[in-house]
């Protein structure tokens, strides 16, 4: 549904990510290098006879460069993704954050699988981090 539909009197949308289009090449990462380590827990099998199932239950993120605080119009956010050995994201989890002081590690719980046992360790090939700095 297109903001049109709304109606032209009642539509007042602020749309100032509009400027973002197709093949915008002006953004700008808000750091360079980061490190993401994958946090492990066992949760019981289902048949009591089988081992435990290792699962990854959270990212850690850290990187050694600050993230300002942006003008008060939205939070940044923090978005690891878990990836199958196809490079397809199997799982994921976020958190939102105003600023990042350099050398903080924030943990990013994986609470978004897409199918049961998505974040069975064996499933996981690699992890993404994705940051969006604060507006």
């Amino acid at each position: 549904m297109g903001t049109g539909f709304l109606g032209v009197p009642v539509n007042k949308i602020d749309l100032w990510v509009q400027a973002l289009g197709f093949g915008e090449g002006n953004l700008e990462s808000p750091i360079t290098a980061a490190t993401v380590d994958l946090l492990l827990d066992a949760v019981p099998a289902e048949d009591p006879q089988m081992p435990p199932i290792t699962i990854v239950s959270a990212c850690a993120f850290h990187s050694d460069e600050n993230i300002e605080i942006g003008t008060g119009k939205s939070e940044g956010k923090l978005i690891c993704k878990l990836l199958n050995a196809d490079g397809n994201a199997i799982a994921e989890g976020d958190i939102p954050f105003s600023s990042y002081t350099g050398s903080d590690i924030l943990t990013i719980p994986i609470n978004q699988p897409i199918f049961i046992g998505a974040t069975n360790f064996g499933n996981v090939h690699d992890a993404m981090i994705i940051v969006q700095g604060p507006l």
